[in-house]
C-alpha cells in the first residue's frame, strides 16, 4: 500500500519540479540543443548559399512563399518574441527535458537528431526553410547544418539575429509557441 502511494505521487513531484524549473528559467534565454552563443562544429562557415537577408526574408514571406521558419533561440526566447510565422524547430516536450537535464533531474541526454528527424518525417526534403536565432549565436547555423545533414535541401539561416528583424520594425509576436506541424497545416 505504501508503495503505491509512492507511485501515484511521483508524476506529481515531476510536475512540481517541471513548474519550479520553468519558473527559475523564466529569465534565461537558452539557445537551439542547448548551444551557448560561441561557434561550434557544426556552424562552421556559412557560405552565401546558406544565408538570407532580413530583407530577402522579408520579401519571401510578403509574396506568402510556402516557407517553413524556424526559432533556434530556444522556448523561453520565443515566448519573449519572435519573428510571427515562426516556430519552434522540437517538440515542446524537448525544452521541457531540457530542463530537466539541466538541473539534474534527469541523467539521460536525449539524442537531438532524432528527435529532430521524427519532428521532421513529413516535410518534404525540398521544402523552403529558414531558421533565425539571436545576434552573435550560432544555433540557426547549427540548426541548419542538422537540417541539411537530415537531407533537406533548401535550408537558409537568416545572417542577421532576431534583434536586427525587431529594429527594422517587421512583425514580431510575443507568446506561447506554435508546433511547425502547425505551420505546414496552414500553407
Amino acid at each position: 500500500m505504501a508503495g503505491e502511494v509512492c507511485e501515484m505521487r511521483r508524476p506529481f513531484y515531476f510536475v512540481l519540479i517541471f513548474l519550479f524549473l520553468t519558473t527559475l528559467n523564466s529569465r534565461h534565454q537558452e539557445c537551439f540543443a542547448g548551444q551557448a552563443p560561441k561557434a561550434d562544429s557544426l556552424s562552421g562557415d556559412l557560405d552565401s548559399r546558406d544565408i538570407v537577408s532580413i530583407e530577402e526574408l522579408k520579401e519571401l514571406m510578403n509574396k506568402k512563399a510556402n516557407i517553413l521558419l524556424f526559432d533556434a533561440r530556444g522556448k523561453v526566447a520565443y515566448d519573449q518574441g519572435h519573428i510571427e510565422g515562426a516556430t519552434l524547430p522540437m517538440p515542446l516536450v524537448y525544452y521541457q527535458e531540457k530542463q530537466l537535464l539541466a538541473a539534474g533531474v534527469i541523467g539521460k541526454p536525449f539524442d537531438v537528431d532524432a528527435l529532430l528527424s521524427d519532428k521532421m518525417k513529413d516535410t518534404p526534403k525540398e521544402a523552403l526553410i529558414a531558421t533565425y536565432c539571436n545576434n552573435n549565436c550560432s544555433a540557426s547555423a547549427n540548426l541548419l547544418r542538422r537540417l541539411q545533414r537530415l537531407g533537406f535541401t533548401s535550408v537558409r539561416s537568416m545572417e542577421e539575429g532576431y534583434q536586427a528583424w525587431e529594429k527594422a520594425g517587421h512583425p514580431v509576436v510575443i507568446g506561447a509557441p506554435r508546433l511547425a506541424s502547425e505551420a505546414l497545416q496552414e500553407n
